[in-house]
């Protein structure tokens, strides 16, 4: 049961580095800061975490939620980026109704003055 909840924590922190942070850069960082505040957490609670059981799971959780997230973190920046050759005219018509927008507000302005 321990083991899958170790892997539900990896699985689900590497998912949220990639929606959250977005950059492989900063997977390192934010997991590290994620167990430093857990490291915290329980020395608050339970004291000095003795058991080289503890820091082995620990460790091992933090550099396979890095590895997994730095690999979805990279494998989305790799994607390509899509380039279509016409615009959507629902766009268009909203940057022009915009556009004529700004213009009239610009104009009052000027006819004020």
């Amino acid at each position: 049961m321990r083991h899958c909840f170790l892997s539900a924590q990896f699985y689900c922190g590497s998912w949220y580095m990639l929606y959250l942070i977005e950059r492989a850069k900063k997977c390192l960082d934010f997991s590290a800061t994620l167990y430093i505040i857990h490291l915290f957490i329980c020395i608050m609670y339970g004291g000095w975490p003795s058991s080289i059981t503890w820091w082995v799971i620990n460790v091992t959780v933090v550099a396979v939620m890095v590895l997994l997230g730095e690999y979805l973190c990279i494998r989305r920046e790799l994607r390509e980026i899509p380039i279509t050759l016409h615009r959507s005219k629902s766009i268009t018509k909203k940057f022009l109704v915009a556009l004529n927008s700004l213009f009239s507000t610009v104009l009052e302005v000027l006819i004020r003055i």
